[in-house]
């Protein structure tokens, strides 16, 4: 479960970057700020229910979860990106969604 430093560091750092005036208007930001901001809610909700041990109702968010960042890897995958705006911008969040579909794997196996 170490992956969650990575997961939040990385996210932080790139959240922060969407501040930026070099990337705010940016239509990778602009198609991801929806998306993030229904993962960030889903995974709030995937932690209470989870915390709570309301295993199905932790499933139905962590599915909702992945098919937000998903959606979120989708419009940004939509848009041309240099480099640096791919590791800055699009990266920590493909890492969060590669552990959510593991995760989800083993939410809905638990």
């Amino acid at each position: 479960f170490s992956i969650w430093g990575l997961i939040f560091v990385g996210e932080a750092i790139a959240v922060f970057a969407w501040m930026l005036p070099r990337y705010r208007a940016s239509p990778t930001v602009r198609a991801s700020v929806p998306w993030w901001l229904a993962v960030c809610a889903l995974q709030i909700c995937w932690t209470l229910a989870f915390a709570q041990e309301v295993i199905w109702l932790s499933v139905v968010f962590m599915l909702a979860l992945l098919a937000s960042l998903a959606g979120m890897a989708l419009s940004m995958d939509s848009v041309s990106i240099s480099a640096d705006e791919y590791w800055l911008l699009r990266a920590p969040f493909a890492v969060h969604l590669g552990w959510i579909l593991c995760a989800s794997a083993v939410n809905v196996n638990v």
